[in-house]
């Protein structure tokens, strides 16, 4: 399926009309149309097709077997706020050249026309988008046209928020020409990577290699820091209560080691079989469960050594109550059977489930209906991250950024009490992650 800004009838667009004294761009294979008794007609003699297929099939036979490949001209009613026309099958590959910056208002109307196009997406299938950075507008026999200047951050966000995961980005340099106002093209292609909550997802190798020692490079940011501030705040009185709930990845038990000193009842959510099984070993204590000692022996050292880490093990088992399954395959909200919680505590798992900003926006808003009024949300989340790996198993996981996360916690109806960002040290190829952020928020009570 294809969509692209189309020509009109009017006089030669040559390379030999345009101005070439200002500091503008065009693509430098330019799509030429020539007036021939009423029709535009293209001439296929595309400096860049000669040099990809060089001689191998005369023009004219190209354009004969593109005119019998198009199986129909379909036309999209904008005017409304309808999907994409329901007689397009799904495909398997979405190609689109500079239509969305044209027919879209403002960004909002972009990703909204983004995710309509790629909802006849097969899974696995392909965007391929061209898009045209900077440009304020373009000319037709001198006169001005609308074209809405789009950024390369937002264009690359607005395909992750479509649910795609990037493969290529690349740049192209144009020449100078009045006819397009934008200094480089854009191109992006896109698939996707494997998920967190898919059936076969790999729960017991994620635990040992992210979780369980420091032979991965970043445990230090990525568990010794959250459960140092989790410490923090026990320690010192601020956090406290009956009930926490636990809405974390791995179900892992490390941060939940310094949480039950402050907490009588834990429970712990995942949204994985496999993850359940494998926390479900540890509380049994069976031989042969994932090995959370490295988290008991941080907290020992938090502590100054007040209790065996073992003993802490122990004391976190029995305060946990149960481990529930939230299906996150539908649009419900979570568990019913959960109770009301003075502290929501989540690391990362938001972060793995949501497909867009707006998911995540909405799991956050089910989380917190959790809490109690005043209750707290602890809430860690990566920032910039794009993949983390498993046995060589690239994974997604929702790129974020420090602002749009704190006003997801104030949309939910939370106040701010605390932030912390730890830059990464980027040291290892497994995952990449610029910072982990850390928020504190209360509930407001009214």
């Amino acid at each position: 399926m294809t969509n692209a800004v189309g020509a009109q009838e009017s006089d030669s667009f040559l390379p030999n009309d345009l101005d070439k004294s200002e500091e503008v761009g065009v693509v430098t294979t330019i799509s030429v149309y020539k007036k021939e008794g009423g029709a535009c007609r293209m001439l296929a003699q595309s400096p860049s097709l000669s040099h990809t297929e060089p001689h191998r099939e005369a023009w004219h036979v190209k354009e004969d077997k593109t005119r019998q490949a198009i199986k129909g001209v379909i036309q999209w009613d904008i005017s409304n706020d309808d999907q994409v026309p329901v007689d397009l099958p799904q495909a398997d590959c979405v190609l689109s050249l500079y239509l969305l910056e044209v027919t879209s208002k403002d960004r909002d109307t972009y990703q909204r026309n983004l995710k309509k196009l790629t909802s006849r997406l097969k899974p696995g299938g392909h965007l391929i988008l061209f898009t045209v950075l900077n440009m304020t507008f373009y000319k037709v026999d001198e006169e001005k046209f609308f074209i809405l200047s789009v950024d390369k951050e937002f264009v690359k966000q607005a395909v992750i928020n479509a649910g795609l995961v990037l493969e290529k980005g690349s740049f192209h340099q144009v020449d100078k020409a009045e006819l397009i106002t934008a200094p480089r093209l854009f191109n992006m292609s896109s698939n996707g990577h494997k998920h967190y909550h898919d059936k076969n997802y790999p729960a017991k190798r994620f635990v040992e290699v992210y979780l369980c020692d420091d032979r991965y490079p970043l445990i230090k940011e990525s568990i010794d820091f959250p459960m140092e501030q989790i410490h923090k705040d026990i320690d010192s009185g601020v956090l406290k209560g009956e009930a926490l709930i636990d809405f974390s990845v791995g179900a892992s038990a490390n941060h939940l080691i310094p949480a039950c000193n402050g907490f009588k009842d834990i429970y712990v959510v995942e949204v994985n079989d496999l993850n359940i099984n494998e926390f479900e070993k540890w509380r049994q204590n069976r031989q042969d469960a994932v090995n959370f000692s490295y988290g008991a022996k941080v907290h020992y050292t938090l502590e100054g050594g007040r209790e065996a880490w073992h003993v802490k093990e122990d004391k976190t088992r029995q305060a946990i109550k149960g481990v529930i399954k939230w299906d996150i395959s539908n649009d419900d909200q979570i568990p019913a059977d959960l109770p009301q919680a003075d502290c929501i505590l989540s690391l990362f798992l938001l972060d793995v489930i949501s497909k867009d900003k707006e998911v995540f926006q909405n799991n956050l808003k089910k989380l917190t209906s959790q809490l109690k009024p005043g209750g707290h949300l602890i809430l860690f989340t990566a920032l910039n991250m794009t993949f983390y790996k498993v046995d060589g198993e690239k994974f997604f996981i929702l790129p974020l950024d420090e602002q749009f996360v704190k006003q997801a916690v104030i949309n939910a109806g939370l106040v701010i009490e605390k932030v912390n960002v730890l830059p990464s040290k980027k040291n290892c190829d497994l995952i990449d992650f610029d910072a982990i952020l850390h928020i504190r928020a209360c509930m407001k009570t009214f």
